[in-house]
């Protein structure tokens, strides 16, 4: 059911209790999955604090439940007397935890905890997706009540979830944990009744069951903490499921996983806006954008993301990173400063996240075992493609370049390559010193002497970075998203790499035979690598470009800084587009966009 003809996804209406006695004789699914099942002689009365217990007619004292009359039948209920149970399949196991706490999840959540509150219900409107995974994942998008100590947990959990292992496909389901795992579907509300501490579930305005409060040694009290959100588990590969609807969220919800409407019940039982004090997203595989109260939507925001393998990054001793096996830096010293209009503290600078490695050590892309280092990637290799605008002169030296680059996600074949990026380049090509900084879509892998697999480039930055998934990337036909590198040289010849305006690391001056005298080529676009076949990827964003910024891939804000350290607007002198299958078009200065220029195309059979 939908709230709003305007918000077009499926959404489901949730509300949560624990470890759970079923009082609904209709099934949400298939009836073919289900067994009519006495309701004294369903699952939950095996426990042993429940031998004696009563089902009470009533849960709140402004709500009631009469089980003889109350809703109606059809052809997908089970008889009188009876409830629907869903058919266990014999080689699934249970898992006794899925809390932020437990390795190998991954978690996009809004959370509602209070040290000083205590929460007795939550609900939302929780949009459903279907999504493919392995028979050793699973995803989750649904609400979790929590209270107590790590070693003492008590969770109610509910939502929907796609687990082959659980249940033999790849059906979204209505799921609810007790413990620490559960996944369930479309939710209206979880409300602790103000009777013995009963949890009840109701979906779209239907009351399901509950979880008797004899179960509990601290949800028996109330909630504590409240979280809204997703949750993936890995493959034994290392591999995360996507979340949500398998993308980034973005400005637009009909593109978006997303909750509507989230509510809390408080502990004097008044229904109140969710107010979340923390987002938590707690990889660079998926993301969470908090959104404005609307009437349309309430409280709400967007989660989720393609997945992959989100625990890619070792955290290293500082000194002990790649970087320090090149023989030239057997003794450097990483620099306080390293321009004079710029300082580093690397105590103090920056703020450290969930994502942070801990102080003293750095971020480091682990290395992939088959990976090799090819050690050229310029226009003068067979194989590449080009698409870039050239700053060279033969008689001017840069100190340093940055643009603002749209990022596009692209499918390449596992042989090719495809780049947006900054070339700053000295020497001839015999002994050619190249930086290059952008972004790749790389199915190769097999592509230079990249990010940190050839010691040299040195990593300051305690967050993953070098290597790291962009959180979003540009929609067609919407708004570009963008990220800025910079590359600056500062003391001693070192060239310093910042992101969005946060300082990566540094290339070391010692490194270099004619870039420590600076850049006498800056060159700013594309490039591709075909595949053994042939065939081109597709670069920038895959289209031909053309005069509108939101249907093509870009550039803006294209500077250099000269050799007095002054950034200037570039002024490039030669646009080149080496093949049929790529095109470069430049653009007027405005201030919105600077100097700028637009390029990429299909890619194919673009000849060698």
């Amino acid at each position: 059911r939908n709230r709003s003809k305007n918000l077009t996804m499926d959404t489901c209406q949730m509300l949560v209790i624990f470890s759970y006695v079923v009082l609904t004789h209709m099934t949400l699914g298939n009836i073919d999955e289900f067994d009519c099942v006495d309701i004294y002689k369903q699952p939950a009365f095996q426990h042993p604090l429940l031998k004696h217990y009563k089902i009470p007619e009533k849960f709140t004292s402004n709500e009631s439940f009469d089980r003889k009359n109350k809703y109606k039948t059809n052809d997908q209920s089970c008889p009188k007397g009876t409830v629907a149970i869903l058919r266990q399949r014999s080689e699934t196991e249970s898992l006794h935890l899925d809390t932020v706490d437990q390795f190998g999840h991954h978690f996009a959540a809004m959370d509602a905890f209070a040290d000083e509150s205590i929460y007795r219900g939550a609900q939302a409107d929780i949009s459903i997706h279907n999504l493919t995974l392995q028979n050793n994942q699973y995803s989750k998008s649904q609400i979790w009540l929590e209270n107590g100590p790590i070693a003492e947990l008590n969770s109610i959990q509910v939502g929907w979830a796609v687990h082959p292992r659980m249940y033999g496909d790849s059906a979204t389901r209505l799921t609810l944990y007790i413990g620490p795992e559960m996944a369930i579907r479309k939710l209206d509300a979880i409300i602790q009744n103000g009777f013995f501490g009963n949890w009840a579930l109701t979906v779209d305005d239907e009351i399901i069951g509950y979880w008797p409060g004899e179960l509990f040694t601290h949800l028996n009290k109330g909630a504590s903490r409240v979280r809204f959100g997703g949750n993936t588990f890995i493959s034994p590969d290392g591999i995360s499921p996507p979340m949500g609807n398998g993308y980034f969220p973005i400005d637009d919800y009909s593109r978006c996983s997303s909750f509507f409407h989230v509510k809390l019940t408080s502990d004097k039982y008044q229904s109140i806006e969710a107010e979340p004090t923390i987002g938590i997203a707690d990889s660079y595989c998926f993301n969470l954008i908090d959104r404005d109260y609307t009437n349309e939507t309430g409280k709400s925001f967007s989660f989720g993301g393609p997945g992959g393998s989100c625990g890619e990054f070792d955290c290293v001793d500082i000194y002990k990173q790649p970087a320090f096996q090149h023989p030239l830096l057997k003794h450097h010293k990483i620099p306080e400063k390293f321009t004079s209009n710029e300082s580093f503290d690397r105590k103090n600078k920056y703020k450290t996240n969930d994502q942070s490695c801990p102080k003293g050590t750095v971020a480091i892309l682990r290395q992939r075992s088959e990976t090799e280092s090819l050690h050229l990637d310029t226009i003068y290799q067979f194989g590449h493609h080009f698409a870039f605008m050239d700053a060279s002169s033969f008689e001017t030296i840069y100190r340093g370049a940055q643009a603002d680059i749209s990022i596009h996600n692209l499918t390449l074949q596992n042989n090719q390559y495809s780049k947006s990026q900054i070339w700053l380049e000295n020497g001839p090509i015999a002994e050619l010193n190249s930086i290059q900084v952008g972004w790749a879509g790389d199915g190769y892998k097999k592509t230079g002497c990249y990010n940190t697999e050839c010691p040299g480039f040195i990593i300051i930055t305690r967050k993953p970075s070098i290597g790291s998934i962009f959180k979003q990337s540009s929609v067609y036909g919407d708004k570009p998203v963008t990220f800025t590198p910079q590359v600056v040289q500062g003391f001693f010849g070192n060239w310093a790499l910042t992101v969005d305006d946060e300082i990566i690391g540094y290339w070391p001056g010692e490194l270099f035979t004619h870039l420590n005298k600076g850049a006498s080529r800056v060159r700013f676009g594309g490039n591709t690598f075909m595949s053994p076949d042939g065939i081109s990827p597709p670069m920038g964003n895959g289209h031909v470009p053309i005069y509108d910024y939101e249907r093509s891939s870009s550039f803006l804000h294209v500077k250099l800084t000269n050799d007095k350290y002054q950034s200037i607007e570039a002024e490039t002198q030669m646009g080149v587009a080496d093949s049929k299958c790529f095109t470069l078009i430049s653009r007027d200065y405005t201030n919105e966009t600077g100097k700028s220029f637009s390029f990429g195309g299909p890619g194919g059979r673009c000849g060698v």
